[in-house]
């Protein structure tokens, strides 16, 4: 019981638990992930829901969900936040099978060229193919800096957007054109 309600009447008992799930349980589907590539939860939070509560608050809102600051190290109030969807999409770790060591840039062999790519309501968007590694890095950068598509619009389905309505979406600053 926690303020007098059982544990299972906050969405936060959900998170803990599935927290501890993925770093201990070794028949959990996410367990490779987490606890089989290291990923611990802090002693006093694997032992109890009320600690986690006690360092990490309650969620800001519905579309907040636990995350980790550095995907490499484990659950800690040092290490954890409560993050949107987007603020975490930005915050994954680059896949093993990237070659370029960068996220959202990739070799595609049929064209020989970099791509570059962001995500954006949950699709991935093309931002151009280039000869270098470092022109693709740039463009994508350039984009989540909100350099690149100042004044300019992109595009999502059939609408079109500029930087300011997409920067919103994906927890980016704009940069205010200079005259």
């Amino acid at each position: 019981m926690l303020n007098g309600k059982p544990y299972e009447s906050y969405s936060e008992y959900f998170n803990w638990k599935g927290m501890r799930y993925r770093c201990n349980c070794v028949t959990d589907k996410a367990y490779p992930y987490y606890g089989g590539r290291g990923i611990t939860v802090s002693d006093e939070w694997n032992s109890s829901f009320e600690a986690f509560i006690k360092d990490m608050g309650f969620k800001p809102s519905k579309n907040h969900s636990l995350d980790r600051i550095d995907n490499d190290k484990g659950y800690s109030k040092e290490n954890c936040r409560w993050a949107t969807k987007t603020q975490q999409v930005i915050n994954t770790r680059i896949q093993k099978t990237n070659k370029s060591g960068i996220k959202g840039v990739f070799y595609r062999n049929r064209d020989l060229r970099w791509i570059a790519s962001i995500d954006f309501k949950n699709e991935k968007i093309h931002l151009g193919s280039y000869r270098t590694l470092f022109d693709a890095a740039c463009a994508r950068k350039s984009a989540i800096d909100g350099h690149k598509l100042i004044g300019k619009k992109l595009q999502h389905r059939t609408r079109w957007y500029t930087s300011h309505d997409w920067s919103d979406w994906i927890d980016i600053p704009t940069v205010k054109e200079e005259k």
